[in-house]
């Protein structure tokens, strides 16, 4: 299945916005995802929830693959990579551990998200992990909202809008840019999505399988995807 990217500027920087949920940032060679919640399945599985497995594999896979496509110098995660605090038998450590050997000349980092607190991570998954990210006129965090140190790129919300027309009620996630920050849309096979309201001024771009689209409708009409 081919992947597409849509190029827009965010803070005066050309970015792309890749529909396999990531955001690619040529001038800082930085390739940016948010909320992949490795360990989701497992999670639940120990709580005796019957949920399929795979998940945790194939979100590793997505990022090598971005990873091969765009040959970033760092890979920022915006916070919650991980859906719970880690377990040393955990299948997807070893699944990441091989990503990571993949990628050795690739500097892993991560803004911690709420889902990560908390979580000692093994000093071989090599994971260089803060509160947040500065790379002017960047900040990478993962709580939404302005920032002081530039214009924040983070996740946490999984921002998905609803559409409307045809007799079809769909929900799509959306990369949401706004006047001071960005939204990522939630990266990890196994997330939700929470649906989010565009104001006058906003960008909103629906992502499928194969396609970034603009949605420029959505401002001047954000009854039609109120929550």
């Amino acid at each position: 299945m081919s992947a597409a990217a849509l190029p827009v500027t965010v803070s005066g920087e050309p970015v792309m916005l890749d529909s396999r949920r990531a955001l690619y940032w040529p001038g800082g060679g930085v390739l940016a995802i948010a909320d992949v919640h490795l360990g989701k399945g497992e999670a639940f599985r120990r709580r005796g929830v019957a949920v399929p497995s795979g998940h945790t594999q194939a979100d590793c896979d997505a990022i090598d693959a971005l990873l091969r496509d765009y040959r970033p110098a760092r890979l920022i995660v915006c916070g919650d990579l991980l859906h719970a605090p880690a377990r040393g038998d955990e299948a997807w450590l070893d699944a990441f551990r091989t990503l990571r050997r993949t990628h050795a000349d690739v500097a892993f980092e991560m803004a911690v998200g709420n889902h990560d607190r908390g979580s000692r991570l093994p000093a071989d998954l090599g994971l260089d992990c803060h509160s947040e990210r500065v790379a002017a006129p960047f900040v990478f965090t993962h709580e939404p909202g302005a920032h002081d140190a530039g214009h924040a790129i983070c996740g946490h919300l999984h921002p998905v809008v609803r559409l409307r027309g045809m007799g079809d009620n769909l929900r799509m996630p959306v990369f949401w840019l706004r006047r001071d920050h960005a939204v990522l849309p939630a990266f990890g096979s196994f997330t939700g999505g929470a649906e989010v309201t565009p104001e006058a001024g906003d960008q909103v771009f629906a992502v499928s399988d194969r396609a970034v689209q603009p949605l420029p409708h959505l401002s001047a009409r954000s009854s039609s995807c109120a929550s």
